[in-house]
Parts: structure tokens; C-alpha cells; sequence
């Protein structure tokens, strides 16, 4: 008995070409390069059923020419099913980044080293809780809410270090852990910001 790959169940491009609205074929015509050949051709047959062309030599007028993809720090995709994945995937880890004081904090408290845990423990389900709410589509507030948090958490977290001797690589991990979670919250507000004007 032969098991699918989870990758199996994704829809391809030969289902969701079809169900593109007129202007995502339009934006696929338009960087067709960056698709597969397959891809693009299916979008070319699509856009000329549609009736959005007549031949492919349409392709080569002004209109259609190819744009050229900036680099970007955030860059949203323009498709909206490519952009709630995107959205899912960064809610999933900041609620996995709120179990991390969650869990540590518990167990110091159950270990009977009481001292701040249970700021641990109430920071972790306060995070966990905003990270949920993200997933209803009011994020303003709340990712503001989380970007003071993790600025909080990052300066407490910096003055337990310098109190106690760790190693350099506690302060490197800190850092870095902080600057993907503000990465994160920024690309979020991005994503938002692109769906409110859509």
C-alpha cells in the first residue's frame, strides 16, 4: 500500500490557472518567465480562451511586456491563496514562538523555581492567544501589540543575561530569535496592508 506525499493533496497549476481571476492571468502573462514552461503555456491557452488575447504574437505588445521582479525584504504575492499560506505559515510560528516562555515557565514552576515564572507562563498565553487572533483578520492592533512584546521580552530577556555570566552565543540567539519574530510581524502587516487594498 502506497502512501501520497502531503505535496500530492496541493492543487497544481493545471487547477488553479483556470479558477485566476482576469487580472492574477494578466499579472501571470506578464512574468511568464519566472513560471514553468507548462505553466505559462496553460496561462497563455487560458488568457486566449478568456478572450484577454487572440494569439500569442499579442504577447509581444506593449502591454504585455515582461516585468522585471524587484528584489524585496517582504515580498507578497500577488496571488491571494499564495498569500494566506504565507500568512498561516507565520501565524503557526509565532504561536510555537508563545510556547516557548509557555512551556519553560511551567516548568520551572512544576521544577518549584518559582522566581518569574509565572511571568513566563502569563507572556507565553498572552502571546499565544494575539497569535490566534491574527488568524481573524483585524491584525492592526495586534501586531502592534505583538511588536511591543517582543521588544519587552527582548529587554527583560537582555538584563536577565547581563545580571547572570552566559556566553556570547545566548546574546547572538536572542537576538537573532527576536529579529525573525519583528521579521515576521512586519511581513504580516505587509501581507495585510496588500489585502486591504485588494
Amino acid at each position: 500500500m502506497s502512501r501520497s506525499l502531503p505535496s500530492d493533496n496541493l492543487p497544481g497549476y493545471e487547477e488553479l490557472i483556470p479558477k485566476y481571476s482576469d487580472e492574477e492571468l494578466l499579472n501571470v502573462l506578464k512574468r511568464r518567465s519566472y513560471y514553468t514552461k507548462k505553466a505559462a503555456d496553460m496561462a497563455i491557452q487560458e488568457a486566449i480562451k478568456r478572450g484577454i488575447i487572440y494569439t500569442e504574437h499579442d504577447l509581444f505588445s506593449e502591454k504585455f511586456r515582461e516585468e522585471k521582479l524587484l528584489f524585496s525584504w517582504f515580498p507578497v504575492p500577488q496571488n491571494t491563496e499564495a498569500r494566506k499560506k504565507i500568512k498561516k505559515s507565520i501565524i503557526r510560528s509565532l504561536i510555537g514562538t508563545g510556547l516557548i516562555p509557555f512551556v519553560y515557565g511551567a516548568f520551572q514552576i512544576y521544577r518549584g523555581y518559582g522566581e518569574h515564572a509565572e511571568i513566563y507562563v502569563a507572556f507565553g498565553l498572552f502571546w499565544i492567544i494575539l497569535s490566534i487572533l491574527l488568524t481573524q483578520n483585524k491584525t492592526g492592533w495586534i501586531l502592534l501589540s505583538l511588536g511591543v512584546a517582543d521588544m519587552a521580552a527582548m529587554v527583560y530577556s537582555f538584563q536577565k543575561l547581563l545580571v547572570s555570566s552566559r556566553a556570547v552565543i545566548e546574546y547572538f540567539i536572542l537576538i537573532t530569535i527576536s529579529l525573525m519574530v519583528l521579521y515576521g510581524l512586519i511581513f504580516l502587516y505587509k501581507i495585510s496592508k496588500t489585502e486591504s487594498q485588494s
